[in-house]
């Protein structure tokens, strides 16, 4: 017995129609991808830190900070490089959105923006050396539960003066140690310095692969069999 198979205009129109909306989701998630970063120690007690940078829309990127682990613990600041080719100081702002927190109810919120040159926001103590010196970094509220407040997360945005921020573009690609953390008042009285890898941009959502498959089969369709 032989198969034979034909090419079916409505198929093909159907094909066309579903390929449009899989391109418009795909443009859609790659507007909307997460980077996820997970910050281990390099010196000091055991911790976990975590930041998520999400596409909120254009010109907006917005930082999640949190503490992942222990479950106490004061998250001191953050810092990171950026892609100095493209950003400089004078085109970003950047702004506090919410804390989860306790003690003394929202933390204050500092920040610095110079390239290659911020070792430390606010006290002495919020400062990831040896690591180098950083583009960015953030001070957030006092000096461990001692301070007056603990930070267990924060988000933030960063916001472009004028222009796009792009989210693939924004990080450095594949540079060690681009991003760091620093972790006061832990459970066993210590703190820590924690550093991250390089950044890669994600890889498509798998489901959209899938979907594609899924297109491709519908351009052809058994006619009948001989």
């Amino acid at each position: 017995m032989k198969k034979i198979y034909s090419y079916s205009r409505i198929s093909k129109f159907l094909a066309v129609g579903m390929a449009a909306s899989l391109w418009a989701a795909s443009s859609m998630m790659a507007s909307a991808a997460d980077f996820v970063f997970d910050l281990i120690p390099f010196t000091g007690s055991p911790a976990a830190v975590q930041v998520t940078v999400h596409q909120q829309d254009n010109n907006t990127l917005r930082f999640t900070a949190s503490l992942e682990s222990p479950d106490t613990g004061d998250l001191r600041g953050i810092f990171f490089h950026i892609n100095e080719s493209l950003y400089a100081p004078g085109d970003l702002t950047f702004a506090y959105v919410s804390s989860v927190d306790g003690l003394a109810g929202n933390p204050t919120f500092l920040s610095a923006f110079a390239l290659n040159s911020v070792t430390n926001v606010g006290g002495s103590d919020n400062k990831v050396t040896p690591l180098g010196n950083f583009d960015i970094g953030f001070e957030f509220g006092g000096s461990g539960v001692g301070g007056g407040d603990w930070v267990h997360s924060i988000t933030f945005d960063v916001n472009a003066i004028s222009g796009n921020l792009d989210l693939y573009t924004f990080m450095p690609v594949n540079m060690t140690n681009f991003m760091a953390a620093r972790v006061m008042s832990l459970p066993n009285g210590g703190s820590s310095k924690l550093s991250c890898c390089g950044t890669e941009v994600p890889e498509p959502d798998s489901s959209l692969g899938l979907l594609a498959f899924a297109i491709g089969g519908l351009l052809w369709r058994r006619r009948k069999t001989v």
